[in-house]
């Protein structure tokens, strides 16, 4: 009687995922599909793609040459050069007055209401740490009977036979 997922000695494998919280074969499956992603990703940026042509390739084609290109127009006449236009005095930036001393803000009128209680201390900030990691339970193995065959069955022995007479041959 086998079970699925057994091991040699009996004990059931534990589940335990990889660095990537995944089982291996979701890993596996992932970087596969990510392989094959960037294998598309690049033919379809560095390869030349091939385009049938509309018409179809003859001799003719592939000889006939494009049209002259027209010539390019020809230079204009330099402009004379103008002298840059007298520059205008600056005049000087203009004095700011005087700073004026504030006037003093009128005292503040009697409240009709009770003066506010003080606020209460601030909560101490604390930091909450994860608990350290608990040991894995060991393993142990999980001792099964393991089934024997059936021990082979007796030969059958040959009927007793009376001793040899070494006299009657002599």
């Amino acid at each position: 009687m086998r079970t699925e997922g057994a091991t040699t000695n009996g004990a059931a494998r534990s589940w335990r995922p990889d660095e990537l919280g995944l089982p291996r074969a979701t890993a596996a499956g992932l970087a596969l599909v990510g392989l094959i992603a960037a294998g598309a990703l690049y033919a379809a940026r560095h390869l030349p793609r091939y385009r049938t042509p509309i018409v179809p390739a003859t001799t003719v084609h592939l000889v006939r040459l494009a049209p002259p290109l027209p010539l390019p127009p020809p230079p204009l006449p330099p402009k004379p050069v103008q002298p840059p236009p007298p520059k205008l005095p600056v005049p000087p930036p203009p004095v700011p007055p005087p700073p004026q001393p504030a006037p003093l803000p009128p005292p503040p009128a009697p409240s009709p209401m009770p003066p506010p209680k003080p606020l209460p201390k601030p909560l101490p900030k604390v930091v909450h740490r994860p608990p350290p990691p608990r040991p894995a339970p060991e393993q142990h193995p999980v001792p099964h009977p393991v089934p024997h065959p059936a021990p082979p069955p007796k030969a059958k022995t040959p009927p007793p036979q009376p001793a040899f007479d070494f006299a009657q041959y002599a």
